[in-house]
């Protein structure tokens, strides 16, 4: 299980990257601060999960 949500989180973060570049070629601003948002909590859960975050 810890497997398929490792794959998962990846996953989101490899979409978001393709779809920054869609915005870009279509020129959509706000739907792009959206995902870099998206993008940063994914890395953050990234960091949390394999516990480079930890106190």
């Amino acid at each position: 299980m810890e497997l398929l949500a490792d794959i998962v989180v990846n996953l989101a973060l490899l979409l978001g990257i393709f779809l920054l570049r869609w915005c870009k070629i279509h020129k959509q601003a706000t739907l792009a601060i959206f995902i870099i948002i998206m993008m940063i909590i994914d890395v953050i859960f990234i960091l949390w999960r394999f516990g480079f975050m930890q106190r």
